[in-house]
């Protein structure tokens, strides 16, 4: 549903384990196919942000972006991780403020499955 990509308020933080792992949790329970793509795009778009932290381009990602709509945007549970992760919806992106600590984005990926 086009309301995932809004998903909450986001005000769950990060360093809380419940919430990541219910996240995941719920990820987990997804259709293998759903799960395995939504897995590999977090995967992606968190480890972007480590490997290359001053390259602005990782920090944000559009709502609309096929791929992401696709594999992450339409499940909230996916989008809620993101959020965990440090992501806010700003405009018609998800985007990493510049002030977010990589720490929680290193925190999450620690606790994605293989």
């Amino acid at each position: 549903p086009a309301a995932a990509a809004g998903g909450g308020n986001g005000a769950q933080p990060a360093r809380e384990p419940d919430h990541v792992d219910k996240a995941l949790a719920e990820i987990a329970a997804l259709g293998k196919g759903d799960r395995a793509a939504a897995l590999e795009t977090l995967r992606k778009l968190l480890g972007n942000v480590v490997a290359h932290p001053s390259e602005e381009k990782y920090r944000s990602v559009r709502v609309e972006n096929a791929k992401f709509k696709a594999a992450v945007g339409r499940h909230e549970c996916c989008v809620r991780l993101l959020r965990l992760a440090g992501f806010v919806l700003d405009g018609d992106s998800f985007v990493l403020p510049s002030s977010s600590s990589h720490q929680k984005i290193r925190d999450v990926l620690a606790r994605m499955p293989g």
